[in-house]
């Protein structure tokens, strides 16, 4: 296949989302992009696979940091739906919901609302999930929802998204562990927090089980004891801190965090971590 062939795009963008399941999310980044500048050239402005592509490159610059890139992206999506006269399908729907997640991560609130109100669900409510599908759909909404201040809303369609997950039979996965996250999240916002611990509780569980490497793992463990802390649990933190250190995190990641820092730092020097400290 050439270069420019929409089948080398198609191979880009698939290999793209097996990177971010490794964690590898530079080049996932880089598979994207390839994907959405062959989709650019050869495509009509209005095709919806534009927008899948673009919504991956909003993702993957927003794992990396590169929030400018992820916001010019997201702004790609809400373009082609825009051109579509709305979303026009469960799956570009899901797309939406994504972009608009990332919008929120890069705290640019009003395009994460801007992107929300094109999608159905927002327009016309959630319905009841009949497939995993409809979880995903809820799971971002919820997620979105709890970024834009609306925690109680957020907290009552997680709460929906898990219960059904279950019901359907949905596999305990890293998907299942990334929902349970959101759960946890909007509980939390919403003031519920023993119903908050708990999703965490099940999210760390599940995340020692399922994630695909040390440095999602130590990433997950990382984001976890954020939260503990939010919740004035101090002690689950550190332990949290000690095992992504112990994993492979580079003790410099919790140096982002200056609340982190002073507890991560106070620990070791009560105990210190005998390996995996960078």
């Amino acid at each position: 296949l050439g270069p420019d062939h929409l089948d080398y795009a198609t191979s880009c963008f698939y290999l793209g989302d097996v990177m971010i399941d490794l964690g590898l999310q530079e080049a996932a980044k880089d598979l994207h992009e390839k994907a959405f500048a062959i989709r650019q050239k050869r495509l009509p402005t209005y095709h919806r696979l534009l927008a899948f592509s673009a919504e991956r490159v909003a993702v993957t610059s927003g794992m990396t940091e590169d929030c400018e890139k992820a916001l010019d992206f997201v702004s790609q999506v809400l373009a082609v739906t825009e051109w579509n006269g709305g979303v026009v399908d469960p799956e570009v729907e899901s797309v939406m919901l994504g972009a608009a997640n990332v919008a929120g991560w890069c705290n640019d609130l009003d395009l994460a609302r801007s992107v929300l109100e094109q999608t159905r669900v927002f327009q016309e409510g959630a319905r009841e999930p009949r497939n995993l599908g409809d979880v995903a759909v809820l799971l971002k909404l919820a997620s979105v929802l709890d970024q834009l201040g609306e925690a109680s809303r957020a907290a009552e369609l997680s709460e929906r998204a898990v219960s059904a997950w279950k019901d359907l039979g949905g596999p305990e996965d890293r998907d299942f562990a990334a929902g349970l996250f959101v759960a946890g999240q909007a509980h939390l916002n919403a003031g519920l927090n023993e119903r908050a611990r708990e999703y965490f509780d099940m999210a760390s569980d599940l995340d020692r089980r399922v994630a695909s490497g040390s440095d999602e793992l130590g990433r997950w463990r990382l984001e976890l004891a954020r939260q503990y802390v939010r919740m004035g649990d101090p002690e689950a933190a550190v332990d949290l801190l000690r095992q992504a250190v112990r994993i492979g995190l580079p003790v410099k990641n919790i140096a982002d965090d200056p609340a982190l820092t002073q507890l991560f730092d106070g620990a070791v020097a009560e105990a210190p971590i005998a390996d995996g400290a960078q």
